[in-house]
């Protein structure tokens, strides 16, 4: 019997909520029932009240840890006994601080004529959500040409910037690059828009939409979209967050949805399957119908193994990743990272998080 070629596709499954939920985390699945989780992405829509109810510290957790603080009712009560007026001031300290990182950042790369484009939570927090302090976010993400990242890399070096990891060197640039400023914010310079896409064309960068506030340039509304879906299911699974999902409900209710054109710019973009199951998701959960997607391309078996699951397998995310790289000389110099980094690149994928909290004022640890 022949075996089934790994990148053969596969039929979208049908969601249920139940089964959404899962696919985001099987941790919120197990913490909160998927009423709570409606009532956190329908709050980026409207102030909507709940009842009054005392979360446990397992909950409270998982609050921090998927960044949706903004989005938890004042009626509801964190558990461990924290301050929550004390803690929604400091998410917004932190917010602003990353406000003027980034545009420190992108005034030191456009004195250069570097082009960027302002990616994920830092451009849906200023463009999609009703109000700036909805959306929190860790880190800067800017997505660059390959061609400009090792010199905007070495730029921001000199102006004070540590890199988390190996520099990265101009034949090497579909690693990106992870930089740390003085203050221990960190920015993240991509050179692709997921793991799995070609580099990004002229057509990324042809269309942009305009921070006001800061200035910066962000994707237009429907690759946002298709962005924050592509890459929430594309987010190693056990490590998606609510945050992925209410990017998505953000856009949507500010913006629209034209399924069909989106459908096609997704194909465009080589984001199809990823994009679609992520907005499948979104609407399975808050009750949209998301037969709407069930024409979008599905994953194929090897892509489904990797992603369209709630629970991580680490081994078939390699194995796509090494497989997607084009020539022979990329492949083996990826799985050489992939599965034998630098000590500096295994200290860094490993204890991220670690280095990051160390190099960060004690405030801004997660309350725990």
């Amino acid at each position: 019997m022949r075996g089934v070629p790994i990148e053969t596709q596969q039929r979208r499954p049908k969601l249920t909520r139940a089964d959404a939920i899962e696919l985001l985390s099987p941790a919120i699945a197990r913490q909160f029932t998927p009423d709570d989780v409606v009532t956190l992405l329908r709050r980026v829509e409207s102030e909507t009240e709940s009842d009054e109810r005392q979360l446990s510290a397992a909950q409270t957790d998982l609050i921090f840890e998927h960044r949706v603080l903004p989005l938890v009712p004042s009626e509801w009560i964190l558990g461990g006994g924290h301050d929550r007026l004390e803690l929604d001031r400091q998410a917004a300290i932190d917010q602003l601080d990353l406000t003027a990182l980034l545009v420190e950042t992108l005034a030191t790369l456009m004195g250069e004529n570097i082009e960027a484009r302002v990616l994920k939570g830092m451009a849906s927090n200023e463009l999609d959500y009703r109000s700036g302090l909805m959306r929190q976010s860790s880190d800067v993400d800017l997505l660059l040409q390959p061609d400009s990242l090792h010199t905007a890399t070495e730029l921001l070096m000199s102006d004070g910037f540590e890199p988390l990891g190996s520099v990265t060197s101009p034949t090497r640039a579909w690693k990106g690059a992870v930089l740390c400023a003085t203050t221990g914010l960190q920015v993240d310079l991509h050179s692709r828009l997921s793991v799995l896409s070609d580099p990004p064309s002229e057509i990324l960068f042809a269309d942009a939409d305009l921070m006001p506030r800061t200035g910066g340039l962000a994707l237009n509304t429907v690759d946002r979209l298709l962005h924050a879906a592509s890459h929430f299911v594309l987010t190693a699974p056990g490590s998606r967050r609510l945050t992925g999902l209410a990017d998505i409900t953000a856009i949507r209710f500010r913006h629209g949805l034209d399924v069909s054109a989106a459908q096609g710019r997704a194909a465009q973009l080589g984001l199809e399957w990823s994009a679609g199951l992520g907005l499948s998701i979104e609407a399975a959960i808050l009750g949209r119908d998301p037969s709407e997607f069930e024409m979008w391309a599905s994953p194929s078996r090897l892509e489904g193994l990797a992603y369209a699951r709630g629970d991580r397998r680490l081994l078939f995310e390699h194995v796509l990743k090494v497989h997607r790289r084009k020539g022979l000389r990329t492949k083996l110099a990826y799985l050489g990272y992939t599965l034998a980094p630098s000590r500096i690149e295994a200290d860094v994928r490993g204890s991220r998080r670690n280095y990051y909290l160390k190099a960060l004022p004690s405030r801004r640890q997660s309350p725990r």
